[in-house]
């Protein structure tokens, strides 16, 4: 559905800038009545063709970006400080800008030209689909469009600070599981550099980490490039989110994700259908999301977005529940910040206890194998010994 930029009056004569989603300017006006403003000027938004991606875009980016979500969350937040502070935008990119290295700096010069010319910020980011989520692009541009460009970039500081605190965690509970994997790879042949030398044992070490490196990194670079294509994208979301225990956590923390972002988006000043459209981009699973997309149009017709998503039938019953009573308080997006919070508590406490469970099984592989390579060991010395004599 097109949308509009309006201007108008509300009942205290005060000047109301911001966008609507509508099929023709008579229904803007129609909405902008029934919300008791007077429309003074209407116009469609232009939709901007994006320029095609280059080789570094389409090859090296699906792997490295060269800007972080910490470097973004940490960005987002500095801009924000610096506005609150009553410093202009200009100001704000051309300080970020000096301070910046790498890809990030070439992208807040460009937006800084951009701004200088009279031209919103949100053009540069849409170039950069990599780096910058859809979300962060709509965000911004409803922030520059509505007049709350402010509030937008705050929205979106607080957004990725979350989700950056998300993975961390998720991150330390997968440590020592990790750590155990790697020490299963390096255990056998140990009495190598016990009996031998330990040179002999590292050498043997190398050239079998080459041999599976051989292996596994053309398979992932054809994996990653592949997931590109919207119809192999839907595959893999479809086995990973039907694997045991594995497929309930792909579903939770996607849940989470989904809240987090449609509250990020709706208190940032977009409207429903559109905060729920982003926020299915950001579930990042074609699968789980499908049936989110399927459903904006009866949104959009004002039906109860609650019952929409639960005939969507991919968010839990809990989440739809909370939802079900912000629509009714008026508070959504304070009710979508708290089911993502909750989502959030209930994927970690799942994820530890998951971790225990293989923390404890590799413990005993690597306890067995560690064993048997003892053994062995043991037994070619013995062997050696007896022969000598």
């Amino acid at each position: 559905m097109p949308g509009y930029t309006y201007k108008a009056k509300d009942s205290g004569g005060k000047t109301i800038n911001g966008t609507l989603e509508a099929a023709t300017q008579q229904e803007v006006i129609g909405k902008l009545r029934e919300m008791g403003y007077w429309p003074l000027d209407i116009q469609p938004v232009a939709q901007r063709k994006l320029p095609r991606r280059s080789f570094t875009q389409t090859l090296i980016q699906p792997f490295y970006t060269g800007v972080s979500l910490r470097t973004r969350a940490l960005m987002f937040r500095q801009m924000a400080q610096a506005l609150d502070a009553g410093m202009s935008i200009i100001q704000v990119l051309e300080r970020l800008s000096g301070r910046a290295r790498g890809p990030l700096r070439r992208i807040l010069c460009r937006a800084l030209d951009n701004v200088m010319q009279g031209k919103p910020m949100s053009e540069v980011l849409e170039q950069e689909p990599y780096v910058f989520s859809q979300l962060e692009i709509a965000m911004i541009r409803a922030g520059e469009t509505g007049g709350f460009f402010q509030k937008s970039i705050e929205q979106i500081a607080d957004y990725l600070e979350r989700d950056l605190d998300i993975r961390r965690k998720i991150r330390m509970r997968t440590f020592y599981p990790k750590l155990l994997l790697v020490m299963i790879f390096l255990i056998p042949g140990i009495e190598v550099a016990v009996l031998s030398s330990p040179l002999v044992w590292l050498k043997m070490k190398m050239i079998q980490a080459w041999a599976i490196l051989k292996i596994v990194l053309p398979v992932y670079i054809v994996v990653k490039l592949a997931l590109t294509v919207p119809s192999f994208k839907f595959v893999w979301d479809v086995i990973k989110s039907s694997l045991p225990s594995i497929g309930t956590q792909v579903r939770k923390l996607g849940a989470a994700r989904f809240c987090r972002a449609m509250s990020a988006a709706y208190s940032g000043g977009l409207s429903l259908p559109s905060s729920v459209r982003l926020a299915a981009d950001v579930y990042d699973n074609e699968y789980l999301s499908r049936p989110i997309r399927r459903v904006i149009p009866a949104i959009e017709n004002g039906e109860s977005i609650s019952e929409c998503l639960g005939r969507a039938g991919v968010l839990p019953q809990v989440v739809l529940d909370m939802l079900d009573t912000g629509e009714r308080t008026g508070n959504i997006d304070e009710t979508l910040s708290k089911a993502a919070e909750y989502m959030e508590s209930e994927s970690t406490a799942s994820i530890e206890i998951l971790t225990i469970v293989a923390f404890v099984v590799l413990l005993l592989i690597a306890l067995l194998i560690g064993a048997i390579s003892v053994l062995s060991g043991w037994k070619a010395h013995l062997g050696r010994y007896d022969g000598m004599l």
